[in-house]
């Protein structure tokens, strides 16, 4: 973990609880990528795959997947306070696991072929552009043909939204 992601760490964790209730429930433009890679995963029959979400946070864009039917999803955050959140908040459903672990290091431990999509929302901003490709290269080992990534990040001073 470089200076810059331990710094991300920390803030995360100092506002776990102001974020939550800021964005916990919050789906902005989710209809401009994750419902178009919703209709995708269907139409190719992979809506029973591994779908991850990294950077999950307080666990928006699975509870968004979890209520359009989809069964095998897996949050992943750094932040040991989103970490806890995310354990407490899906407790005992089986249709998501939770893993405390940095982005990178969580691809690595994926075999190839194995996920069917992964989400980033507003996560990757946090990687240096070597981290980020090294990242990608994993993603594209790790997932299955047909698979897809989406990613949401702002673009610009005005904070207008770029999938």
């Amino acid at each position: 973990m470089n200076k810059s992601q331990s710094l991300t760490k920390n803030d995360y964790s100092k506002i776990a609880k102001l974020y939550d209730l800021d964005f916990g429930k919050d789906k902005m433009n989710f209809d401009k990528y994750i419902d178009q890679m919703i209709t995708k995963l269907k139409q190719q029959k992979l809506e029973n795959g591994l779908i991850v979400d990294l950077g999950s946070g307080p666990g928006n864009v699975v509870d968004y997947f979890l209520s359009k039917g989809f069964k095998n999803l897996t949050a992943v955050d750094f932040t040991p306070q989103f970490f806890t959140m995310l354990k407490k908040k899906y407790k005992g459903n089986k249709e998501v696991k939770v893993a405390s672990s940095e982005m990178i290091e969580f691809a690595k431990r994926q075999k190839p072929s194995s996920v069917v999509a992964y989400i980033a929302s507003f996560s990757i901003i946090h990687l240096t552009n070597p981290q980020l490709k090294h990242l990608l290269k994993l993603m594209n080992k790790t997932l299955v043909k047909g698979g897809y990534f989406g990613a949401s990040c702002y673009k610009g001073k005005f904070k207008g939204f770029e999938v």
